[in-house]
């Protein structure tokens, strides 16, 4: 980490105090008073029937939705955002609830992603002879083998010997390496992104995609509507096809009410011949690798991986195809293929282990939050964290604030330039408590961190 690229923070911007709530709460106020007085005004044009129908459908509608929520058990300050606003606001809140509050998936689309995962996992390698090795690695410390077990039974992900991981520090050098390893695939090419944006980048990687296409390879792209929505090129569908590409868009957007708006895939995934991934925090957009700088240097990282771990991501993908296509995946030639490229590979604990997990709003336990909130208490000497935004939930806050009143050394790098200004407000209002409570913070300048990148120790 460059020292001169940081400020280091040592008060909190006066107008940033407390800023996000009273922000956030002020819009939504806005909001709900100008359409509680449009149904108050229109009640009032029709007096006497209106009135009395619309002031027990607003009362009905209320109660039965505040008792939906409470059934419901979501996060406690979540629950009571809605109340408040329900019962001040009446049925204009309750709608706008179930339009975009009602979070859940529904019990049916639960269990067919259920389904999925549990048709698909035995198709994992099974790991009991490298927990055997981890805790031997590990001189039996409980904590963290008792982590492990966590992260495995909450995931369903093993954990691999460390074959090969090398951190990318840059957009540049994740897309340069990218694109040397995909001139070299031989089998198949799995690519998931929340954001494909046309540009040079995009066409840089198209033109490997095509060739390979062309010599039999199997290419497969996967792509969020949402985000790439505005951003993917013209035909893109289309023209895909006419490359001999395969194309998946994820969660289309729908006007169906119903429909859960959003299921986003915010993934960002590579994997190549069931033997190397990538992931990181980047999409294919050129401002990612700094062809063109929207908010100054664009500062991203990444991971390449080659190895057992890799099919573990490809599952991840494989996974998600099969819920937008309906069609069952070949998990299992994927899974021999990537055993046979390890089959002979000398491998052992010396160089550590490597692990993928995974979440998504059907998995009520919230894994990636917990095993962050594991590691974090684990700590004993520092923890230092990169991201984009610092918005933290009741339970991730209590935890940074307890482990640096503790004596660890907590230091957070966020941007000084955003890409969401909003986002900066509501980062720099948690940083009076976290600067009270002994964590160093630093804004990176002038550039923009994309993915979380954390070190504990």
């Amino acid at each position: 980490m460059e020292e001169n690229n940081l400020t280091k923070i040592e008060n909190t911007p006066k107008a940033n105090k407390k800023i996000s709530i009273s922000v956030v709460k002020l819009i939504t106020l806005i909001i709900f008073i100008i359409g509680y007085v449009i149904l108050v005004i229109f009640s009032y044009i029709h007096v006497n029937i209106f009135s009395s129908i619309f002031r027990i459908v607003n009362t009905i509608s209320k109660i039965f939705t505040i008792i939906y929520l409470l059934y419901r058990h979501e996060d406690a300050a979540y629950e009571i955002s809605w109340i408040l606003l329900i019962a001040f606001f009446g049925i204009g809140a309750v709608i706008l609830y179930f339009l975009w509050g009602n979070s859940r998936f529904s019990d049916k689309a639960c269990k067919k992603i259920q389904n999925i995962e549990d048709s698909s996992k035995i198709y994992l390698n099974k790991s009991s002879e490298i927990i055997k090795d981890f805790e031997i690695a590990n001189n039996y410390d409980k904590t963290k083998i008792k982590q492990l077990k966590y992260m495995i039974n909450i995931s369903g992900f093993p954990i691999y010997y460390n074959d090969n991981v090398r951190y990318l520090d840059s957009g540049e050098a994740f897309f340069d390496s990218l694109k040397k390893d995909l001139k070299k695939a031989k089998e198949s090419i799995y690519i998931e992104f929340y954001i494909l944006s046309e540009g040079k980048l995009w066409s840089d990687i198209l033109e490997i995609l095509k060739e390979k296409a062309k010599k039999g390879v199997e290419v497969h792209i996967s792509i969020d509507s949402l985000g790439s929505f505005l951003t993917k090129p013209k035909n893109f569908v289309k023209d895909m096809k006419s490359f001999g590409i395969n194309v998946y868009i994820f969660n289309k957007i729908s006007f169906n009410v119903s429909s859960y708006i959003n299921f986003r895939n915010h993934r960002k995934i590579v994997v190549i011949d069931s033997n190397i991934a990538y992931v990181g925090g980047v999409n294919i957009a050129d401002e990612y690798a700094n062809i063109e700088e929207k908010y100054g240097y664009w500062k991203d990282t990444g991971v390449r991986l080659v190895g057992q771990i890799a099919f573990s991501f490809q599952m991840m993908i494989l996974r998600n195809l099969e819920i937008i296509t309906n069609k069952k995946q070949d998990y299992k030639r994927y899974s021999e293929s990537n055993m046979q490229k390890n089959f002979n590979m000398e491998q052992s604990a010396n160089n550590g282990f490597v692990m993928a997990y995974a979440d998504g709003p059907y998995n009520k336990k919230d894994p990636c939050e917990n095993i962050y909130i594991q590691t974090i208490n684990s700590a004993k000497k520092y923890i230092y964290i990169s991201t984009p935004y610092l918005i933290l939930g009741e339970t991730m806050y209590n935890t940074m604030l307890n482990i640096a009143r503790s004596g660890v050394d907590v230091r957070i790098v966020v941007p000084h330039i955003p890409d969401k200004k909003m986002v900066q407000i509501i980062t720099r209002s948690h940083y009076e408590e976290l600067l009270e409570a002994g964590v160093k913070i630093y804004e990176f300048t002038p550039r923009i961190y994309s993915f979380q990148n954390d070190g504990i120790r």
